[in-house]
């Protein structure tokens, strides 16, 4: 008898929790195949139904059904919405493996306009409009990814979508940020047959030390492997739960800020429409560990080729490492070049501020005096946009420039918006205030002072030879070209260099005088676009929080590049980490749990890594 599909959204009901999920609708599958002309009426009814999370605070509500073919071959989704969107991502793992940038990926990313010329085979798009809505239908064929669907055992696979507006992210399905950064995260979306019974598992994860903070996860596994779940543990009481198909599973607490295990696994029997506790599970802190041991396993899960490394402990230098090959295929020395993308920022912004300090530029003077985007025309708003505003990231332009060019998103100083458009205005009003180009500025600002003589805006006059290439999985980006200056994201520099960053930072505090206040004090809450923010808040082009510590952060994200800089200056504390792989976000994380973290709580910096990607099976 052939077996017809059901779709469950795996969620999480943790009793005692006031904010637990109830578990989303399990939906019968549609009776035939659906054919694809932008109308979902003659099969919604048989699709379970989502609303996605609204990343904007004025955005309209979004839904989302699924629905899967009889013979569980074939995923279609439906967006509907009030008005079109620029662009939609969906992103699929259809092997649960949950690692996009392995062979197995598929990854819908383009805009509407090329949507069906350029999708991945397997894929296809339907779009309509009516007075009330506008709506994409899709069709993705696992099948033809060659993905082998088992037909009579759970499948779990990894899901989720994207709409984003000119101005960035509008919704999304599931809710641990973007997903090429955050590639680790998909939301679980578990294919059932349908005659599937469920159960309710539950328990506790139990630490030696009461003081230590909970796992994120707990991991579950079914005997066969089909079906495999990594479950959220809240981290006040220690709970998990969840319901799940009916069979026999292991279960261990996981931490995914790590590669290890925490604790051993515990193997059980659930029964249909049983509520099963477990015992609780002990677990262990895994963080004294072997930096090298460390280094070499993340870097090898997480497909690393190089990174660099340097942690800074109350002015001591405890650990600083180069490893892995260069582009070349040569071991990665201390000469190695790493593109340390958005990080870029509050290395160059020190440049400014120093100019700041020494009277020669002014942080509230129009940068109109100095340079007019031609692109911008005769836009008023330029007249308003200073360096405080840039550097406090108000400047009111985009991120990236549009197709359609440079614009102004909103009113500079109004809303708190991330701009790399902003760092390119400022680096070029400096370059036509001192009739030089930003490496000379930096070299006589910043990088001879700090004893950083092997980093560069512009490309190093010796070549790329040491330069450790971007990947994303296999595939190698062209080395970067220097047409203009890359302020905004675009510095090579080596560890040694690094480190001599971190210390002439430190050291330079004391001699920012007044204007030390600006670069620690975080922009007023009432200039986010949503509460989530709220550890997000800059000052001058830093992260600033102050929950007891001081800390100043910046993160790097782009494909090919992830870094990550922290800086504690009262504690003379400090970590950077760099490394040439788009899904090396874990690696950070990593080091900074075995460091920076081991003996610290902040908030700060938990939240930023709150949802960055994580080791999984």
């Amino acid at each position: 008898m052939k077996k017809y599909w059901s779709l469950l959204a795996i969620a999480l009901m943790i009793p005692g929790v006031a904010k637990a999920q109830t578990a989303l609708p399990v939906a019968n599958p549609t009776q035939s195949d659906i054919a694809l002309d932008g109308d979902p009426s003659e099969w919604i009814g048989d699709a379970a139904v989502y609303t996605l999370i609204a990343s904007s605070f004025d955005s309209d509500p979004v839904t989302l059904s699924l629905a899967y073919s009889p013979d569980g071959t074939k995923l279609y989704a439906a967006l509907e919405m009030r008005e079109p969107v620029a662009k939609t991502d969906i992103f699929i793992d259809a092997e649960n493996d949950l690692v996009l940038d392995r062979p197995a990926q598929f990854v819908l990313r383009k805009t509407l306009s090329v949507v069906q010329a350029e999708h991945k085979d397997g894929a296809r798009v339907e779009t309509s409009s009516r007075p009330d809505a506008f709506v994409q239908e899709w069709l993705i064929d696992l099948a033809a990814l060659g993905v082998s669907v088992p037909r009579d055992v759970p499948l779990v696979i990894g899901f989720d979508v994207e709409l984003s507006d000119d101005d960035g992210l509008t919704h999304q399905f599931g809710a641990k940020g973007e997903k090429w950064l955050v590639d680790r995260r998909l939301e679980r979306i578990a294919l059932l047959p349908h005659d599937t019974e469920l159960g309710t598992i539950a328990g506790r994860i139990a630490w030696q030390d009461s003081s230590d903070a909970p796992p994120d996860w707990a991991y579950l596994i079914s005997e066969d492997g089909f079906y495999r779940q990594l479950l959220e543990v809240d981290r006040q009481s220690g709970r998990y739960a969840a319901i799940v198909p009916e069979g026999r599973y292991r279960i261990s607490p996981f931490d995914t800020r790590t590669v290890f295990s925490l604790g051993d696994d515990h193997e059980f029997e659930l029964a249909a429409g049983q509520m099963h506790r477990l015992p609780d599970l002990q677990a262990r802190l895994p963080y004294d560990v072997d930096l090298d041991a460390l280094l070499t396993e993340v870097m090898e899960r997480d497909n690393v080729r190089a990174l660099s490394f340097v942690y800074i402990d109350r002015g001591q230098t405890v650990a600083k490492r180069t490893k892995g090959i260069m582009s070349d295929g040569t071991p990665a020395g201390e000469d190695a070049l790493f593109k340390m993308a958005s990080v870029s920022k509050p290395i160059g912004a020190m440049v400014a501020l120093t100019l700041v300090r020494e009277g020669l530029w002014s942080l509230d003077e129009p940068l109109a005096n100095h340079w007019r985007d031609p692109a911008l025309g005769e836009d008023p708003r330029i007249e308003q946009l200073t360096t405080r505003m840039v550097l406090r990231h108000l400047s009111g332009l985009p991120n990236h420039a549009s197709e359609a060019g440079l614009e102004f998103l909103h009113d500079p100083g109004t809303r708190q918006s991330y701009s790399g458009e902003g760092y390119t205005y400022l680096r070029r009003a400096l370059e036509a205030k001192f009739d030089r180009p930003i490496q000379a500025l930096a070299k006589e600002y910043l990088l001879d002072p700090a004893g950083m003589d092997s980093s560069w805006f512009q490309g190093p006059p010796s070549g790329l030879q040491n330069y450790t290439q971007k990947y994303h999985n296999e595939f190698r980006f062209d080395p970067p070209s220097w047409d203009e200056a890359p302020f905004k994201g675009g510095l090579l520099t080596t560890t040694d260099d690094l480190e001599a960053f971190l210390r002439y930072f430190i050291d330079q505090s004391s001699s920012f005088g007044d204007l030390w206040s600006d670069i620690t004090r975080p922009n007023d809450a009432s200039l986010l676009e949503s509460a989530s923010e709220s550890y997000e808040r800059f000052g001058l082009s830093w992260v600033a929080n102050n929950d007891g510590t001081l800390t100043l952060s910046h993160g790097g994200s782009e494909y090919g590049a992830r870094t990550y800089m922290v800086i504690l200056p009262e504690e003379q504390t400090a970590l950077v980490v760099a490394n040439n792989a788009t899904g090396g976000r874990p690696a950070i994380r990593a080091l900074a749990e075995a460091t920076l973290l081991k003996n610290r709580h902040l908030p700060a910096i938990d939240a930023a890594f709150e949802d960055g990607e994580s080791f999984e099976w």
